[in-house]
């Protein structure tokens, strides 16, 4: 290995087996994830044009009240299963039962809350939906063990292929429905069978005995487990504010709208967290108590995000507008601005992930989990008071005004535990800001150009905003690209 990586990664050999599995983990994952991303797009835009705003709406409703309900049976649960540094099979076994137990419960509670959720959305047929939806409880309920089970002993591979599964079920299910006039029932009932197959394939592949919960052998599991939850549920509670908010003041049009928004945003900040966000967590675990090791691939993983995401949400907030409407349609204008505000969010987002992992990995899950405690209480009443004066546009600004400031006091925890300087974790990300701020700068120059057709002006946008970026990112940060090449090949062999 060069001396210049060495000093910025580390020693690769003392972690060589953990690199080698990450980097085994992580080809399969984004092999996969990418396959999904174009089908996912090719769906989306198929829909999108088929469905209208008011469809989406109602399937956000439901979706995000099942989802939080999701959250509480899971009890941070699978989560505290990877982390925990020992878990027998006596334990897994009564974990797994009263996981199964609990998702039953939920599903028969939640079935009984579903005409007063939709009394509250003012949307009477959103009942039969949320009946539906809630099925995924029970399913999820009975593969949180076994899966819990497979990150714990990092088997991605496996992961990977029941993440493509489920995808690519609900998406191959969801154009036929939509062409046979399903509506708002063709993004739901593709993931509840996508769901259950992949149930199905865990139980049958990861077998998972029952035992009876003895709850002082269970107690010290459950207490590790609940900074998980409260971090989960708060996290679960901000995130999907926004969606209450405007379904409940803005009405089922303007939330199809928002959701469009930030299904978009989402397709590359979902995949690039899915990919990371599950091997972050088994990583940071297995050094935890090697803080050099902690602080490489600390940075490592932010380095390797701000590179994928930054470049991307920057762009697709620049091309916004000429992208909704060439693929779009006219229909859905009111989705542009939301979707500038929220590209922008999720590139802060996806880099700032690492921290919350980091400080989870290290026993400091309490920190994080009552810092989103506060978010929970800022965050909803910023959405309310700003969207109720501008609508989604308000609602979005939030998640950049707000947001950001209440992210500090983790930074600032995580950088103390690990000894990382504000100004060697500006470094890291420096190049790719640099890089990302020459693209805009050309793609506002384009725009300066005589008006040309919507299609030929979005792909030259594009096509020199892409250009400008990889062009000045190998003359910026050549020598860093270098590294990481180096890198990878060293774990490679």
């Amino acid at each position: 290995m060069v001396p210049e990586t060495a000093a910025i990664y580390g020693d690769v050999s003392s972690t060589g087996v953990l690199d080698r599995t990450i980097a085994r983990g992580l080809t399969w994952t984004a092999g996969i994830k990418a396959a999904t991303v174009v089908v996912s797009w090719a769906c989306t835009i198929v829909l999108a044009r088929i469905l209208n705003p008011q469809d989406y709406g109602i399937a956000t409703m439901a979706t995000v009240y099942v989802g939080l309900t999701s959250m509480v049976t899971d009890f941070g649960l699978g989560a505290a299963v990877i982390a925990l540094p020992d878990l027998s099979e006596k334990l897994a076994a009564q974990l797994h039962t009263a996981a199964c137990a609990v998702g039953g419960i939920a599903f028969a509670i939640s079935c009984i809350l579903a005409v007063p959720v939709s009394r509250f959305f003012k949307t009477p047929n959103l009942v039969p939906v949320i009946i539906v939806v809630s099925t995924l409880l029970i399913f999820d309920s009975i593969r949180l063990v076994p899966t819990a089970r497979l990150g714990r002993e990092l088997r991605l591979k496996d992961l990977a292929l029941l993440d493509g599964y489920r995808a690519f079920i609900a998406l191959v299910l969801a154009v036929p429905l939509a062409l046979l006039g399903a509506r708002y029932w063709t993004l739901v009932v593709g993931n509840v069978v996508a769901a259950l197959v992949v149930t199905a394939v865990v139980v049958a592949r990861v077998p998972q005995r029952f035992a009876r919960p003895v709850f002082h052998e269970v107690k010290s599991t459950l207490k590790f487990s609940s900074h998980f939850l409260t971090n989960q549920l708060a996290w679960y509670g901000y995130t999907n504010a926004d969606f209450m908010v405007a379904g409940r003041i803005l009405g089922k049009v303007a939330l199809g709208e928002y959701n469009l928004a930030w299904l978009i945003v989402c397709a590359p900040g979902d995949k690039i967290l899915s990919i990371f966000g599950r091997v972050m967590p088994m990583v940071l675990a297995n050094v935890q108590r090697d803080v050099q090791a902690l602080r490489r691939y600390f940075l490592l993983f932010t380095e390797v995000l701000g590179i994928l995401i930054i470049p991307t949400a920057v762009g697709l907030a620049l091309v916004a507008r000429d992208f909704v409407f060439l693929v779009f349609g006219a229909k859905w204008a009111a989705a542009v601005v939301p979707l500038q505000l929220l590209s922008i969010f999720i590139a802060i987002h996806v880099v700032g992930t690492p921290t919350d992992r980091l400080l989870q990995s290290i026993g400091q899950a309490r920190f994080p989990a009552r810092l989103r405690l506060v978010m929970l209480v800022v965050l909803p009443t910023a959405f309310y008071l700003s969207g109720s004066r501008w609508g989604t546009a308000g609602i979005a600004a939030m998640w950049i005004l707000v947001y950001p400031l209440l992210l500090v006091p983790m930074f600032a925890r995580a950088f103390r535990s690990v000894g990382i300087s504000v100004r060697g974790y500006a470094a890291t990300l420096a190049p790719t800001l640099l890089s990302t701020g020459l693209m805009v700068l050309v793609v506002f120059g384009i725009r300066m150009l005589p008006q040309s057709p919507l299609a030929a002006r979005f792909a030259l946008e594009v096509a020199c905003g892409a250009i400008t970026f990889v062009g000045s990112a190998m003359l910026i940060q050549r020598r860093r690209l270098g590294m990481l090449a180096d890198f990878v090949r060293t774990i490679r062999n």
